[in-house]
């Protein structure tokens, strides 16, 4: 009977050991997918960031080319004597 009790007493502080064991190794993966998540978010908004550092002065630049482009077309119309007047129209339908 003694002999039972011991390895019942074996066999709980075993698995008292392997449940400590299983905590500790969930609470390392608990970490890991934090700080996971925290990169994946930094990653979304500098990806947003990025984007917008590339987007944005194209399309400034293209509402200030408007006027340039429509002042460059008069003066080599005035020059070659072509029509460019649908074009023209065109870029002034264009301009905010």
């Amino acid at each position: 009977m003694n002999e039972i009790q011991n390895q019942e007493k074996s066999n709980s502080q075993s698995l008292e050991d392997l449940l400590k064991k299983n905590i500790e190794l969930n609470q390392e993966i608990l970490n890991i997918c934090q700080k996971t998540d925290k990169r994946i978010f930094n990653m979304k908004v500098f990806g947003v960031i990025k984007f917008l550092l590339v987007f944005l002065p194209v399309l400034i630049g293209i509402f200030y080319l408007i006027p340039v482009v429509s002042d460059f077309i008069d003066f080599y119309q005035q020059i070659l004597g072509v029509d460019f007047s649908e074009a023209v129209n065109n870029l002034e339908k264009l301009r905010p």
